[in-house]
């Protein structure tokens, strides 16, 4: 894909296969309709199988060497793709990478699958097909719109499969429901901290502040203040790394009070500033 298209689809068939971002600017949903083999990232290795499902953010570099036949299907999308998001009845472009943010900024940098119930990877494996039919409809007028509410409902699936995976640390590894709607309730507002106070919170669950806190540490195996900052910086790393958002931008976006906030609270977290992973 070059960077002047905004969405393409294709399978792939090899035995060893190399993605090497450079400059590009799309999104990239891997999925393995067949085979097995290895899966490197970042320098790191996992082994893959039909049905699983990789995600990459732009300009991201991977490969994987084919251990029996394999066949992969790409799904590529640049921004560009979701601008005419609306017409299409879905929601606006805004709307579209605030979601793609939770997907990728949450799962993005680890070599995994982000799919493991056979009830997930059914559905996606379904939702995959239909993608590659309609993308055969060349000249058909209402086939973006076809597209785009196949893709949307794919990030459907993969955004719930995320956050099963971010709270299952209790030790039946089984997530409570209303842990999972605290989490998404976290993400969903992250850009507006008058939502996010414990109080605020505990009210929109109707739960007391000390349960909440102990309800949620249990469970996510940290406090809820910590997993609020943690998640914010995740997000402004990765706006840092796949946006054009300045320092400043994302002092106000993120509600801190000024640039050396923002630096202070970064470095803490990371241990390097801003500016020097924006360079």
């Amino acid at each position: 894909m070059n960077n002047s298209q905004v969405f393409e689809i294709q399978i792939v068939n090899h035995n060893q296969w190399e993605s090497c971002g450079g400059k590009h600017n799309y999104y990239e949903l891997v999925f393995v309709f067949k085979g097995q083999g290895n899966h490197y990232l970042n320098k790191q290795e996992i082994s893959y199988k039909k049905d699983d499902l990789f995600i990459f953010s732009p300009g991201t570099c991977h490969s994987s060497i084919a251990a029996t036949e394999t066949q992969f299907c790409l799904i590529r999308f640049s921004e560009v793709f979701f601008r005419n998001t609306q017409k299409h009845g879905l929601h606006g472009h805004e709307d579209w990478f605030k979601r793609l943010e939770k997907i990728f900024c949450s799962f993005n940098g680890l070599p995994a699958s982000v799919i493991e119930s056979k009830h997930e990877k059914t559905q996606v494996r379904s939702l995959i097909k239909a993608l590659l039919l309609e993308n055969e409809r060349e000249g058909d007028i209402n086939s973006m719109s076809v597209t785009h509410h196949l893709l949307y409902a794919l990030m459907d699936v993969l955004e719930r499969s995320i956050l099963n995976k971010i709270s299952c640390v209790s030790e039946s590894n089984l997530t409570p429901e209303k842990i999972l709607q605290i989490i998404n309730y976290i993400h969903s507002n992250i850009y507006f901290p008058e939502k996010l106070s414990v109080a605020m919170i505990s009210s929109e669950f109707n739960l007391s502040s000390t349960y909440l806190n102990e309800y949620f540490k249990k469970h996510i195996g940290k406090s809820i203040k910590y997993y609020i900052s943690e998640y914010k910086m995740k997000l402004i790393k990765y706006k840092l790394e796949f946006s054009d958002a300045s320092i400043s931008e994302l002092s106000y976006l993120f509600n801190f009070t000024d640039e050396s906030h923002l630096n202070k609270s970064f470095k803490k977290a990371y241990g390097f500033n801003p500016s020097e992973l924006k360079k």
